[in-house]
């Protein structure tokens, strides 16, 4: 007999049909079969800007508020062959410009761009051995800025040498620091104690995270080398500690984000739950103690809530494209943004998605689960190996099947075609309360199961 129940009380947190309630827009720009996201940033006007790759052409782009096209400059040429010329980074300075830096030609490079996308100035800062690339950049308050710079050496031989760079708003060098070599720096962000704190990998092959924080002279104050993978972006929070968002798609990535003290010493880590399937690459803080990692699981956009313990809270997945991973994620207190290269019959695209974070807490708050089912149902329930949805026949084609743990967290995907025997092994499960959501060519639906 078909064992249906309902999960009532258990405080489950899931948000799994939130997209479709709290879209407030989707853009995808796909001018070429190769375009991708560098960078992506708002800006003061409510609007963002964004770093990125067409074809063989770099470019800056502006967007206004609800994500329309307002103007977009090539920056760059890309030679495939070589990748020479390569931009990493862009922020907007406290004047309306737009500050870009990279590898021009292999000498390092800053460019400054107007509000409106118009070249200002651009700077070469040589190299006359190998390459020579900035890498992230910050600006003080007195307009001058700090950058990372990484230098090959040798044509590679060597291991690269990693600096700190003071410049004035001008572009002229005033101090430099050399912070180490088989160093790879990603991302950096200026404190609120006015201190540098930058994270990357450690040693290439092998990696391993790295967060090291540096006053604006480019003196060390702290560092720490953890043994998962790299980090990808780092934030600091409203009460002073950082939150670093890990790749965790390798084989040592056993986590996906951490938590630090202002020292650097870690406070927790963040669970890799879906073994070396996830990759993430960008965090923002929501509210005072909640945050968001944005990753990609199962070649779907997901994105993790949890709060300042790291117990995950809520989790959604965006599965309207292919995509590897999140590029940035960002809050105006009233939406969060994604940016994402995404994948569609085998061209890269970037899709730009807006979701009301009202709508996400409303979810948050909601201590039961709430089913469109009325009728079919998953069987055997509870089930041990192998769950049958041979039901959901009568609503309609079956597409595919999302499984997610108590966590909303994506556990397991099986897609359908016409036809097919509508069973799935859930061997891979550990034992516990699950929710499948159940995409038919009409409808999406969800039902509720136990593994044991």
């Amino acid at each position: 007999m078909k064992n249906q129940f309902i999960l009532i009380c258990i405080g489950i947190i899931i948000n799994l049909s939130l997209l479709g309630q709290s879209l407030v827009f989707e853009k995808v720009f796909d001018w070429t079969s190769k375009d991708q996201i560098i960078d992506f940033i708002p800006t003061e006007d409510q609007g963002f800007a964004m770093l990125g790759q067409s074809g063989s052409n770099l470019f800056v782009m502006k967007l206004d508020t609800i994500g329309d096209l307002v103007w977009k400059n090539n920056i760059g040429v890309v030679n495939i062959h070589t990748w020479h010329t390569w931009f990493y980074q862009i922020i907007q300075s406290q004047n309306s410009d737009l500050i870009v830096v990279g590898r021009y030609l292999s000498d390092a490079i800053l460019l400054r761009l107007s509000s409106s996308g118009d070249s200002i100035s651009s700077i070469l800062y040589p190299y006359l051995i190998d390459d020579n690339s900035f890498i992230g950049v910050v600006e003080l308050d007195n307009y001058d800025l700090i950058i990372s710079e990484r230098r090959e050496q040798d044509n590679g031989n060597y291991p690269p040498r990693v600096y700190l760079r003071g410049f004035s708003a001008a572009g002229n060098l005033k101090w430099s620091k050399e912070i180490g070599d088989e160093h790879y720096p990603f991302n950096m962000i200026l404190t609120e104690d006015y201190n540098i704190v930058t994270t990357g990998l450690w040693e290439w092959y092998g990696p391993r995270i790295w967060v090291s924080k540096y006053d604006t002279l480019g003196n060390q104050l702290s560092d720490i080398i953890l043994n998962s993978s790299r980090g990808n972006q780092i934030i600091e929070s409203s009460d002073g500690y950082y939150y670093s968002a890990v790749d965790g798609y390798s084989s040592s990535g056993d986590y996906k984000a951490i938590k630090l003290d202002s020292d650097c010493n870690v406070e927790w880590k963040l669970n890799n739950y879906n073994g070396s399937n996830y990759y993430a690459n960008t965090i923002c803080q929501l509210e005072p103690n909640r945050f968001a990692i944005g990753g990609a699981v199962q070649n779907n956009v997901d994105i993790l809530i949890f709060n300042e313990n790291g117990d995950s809270i809520s989790s959604f997945i965006y599965d309207d494209y292919y995509t590897y991973s999140v590029e940035r994620i960002f809050t105006d207190q009233t939406n969060l943004t994604i940016g994402s290269t995404i994948i569609s019959n085998n061209n890269n695209s970037i899709l730009v998605l807006q979701i009301s974070l009202d709508s996400l807490y409303t979810s948050i708050n909601t201590n039961s689960v709430q089913s469109n089912k009325i009728e079919p149902a998953i069987f055997p329930n509870p089930a041990t190996s192998i769950i049958d949805l041979s039901d959901y026949k009568v609503l309609g084609i079956l597409t595919k099947v999302l499984i997610f743990n108590i966590n909303g967290e994506l556990q397991l995907i099986e897609s359908f075609e016409s036809g097919d025997n509508l069973r799935i092994n859930i061997d891979s499960l550990r034992d516990g309360y699950y929710i499948a959501k159940i995409i038919t060519e009409n409808k999406t639906y969800y039902d509720k199961f136990i593994k044991k």
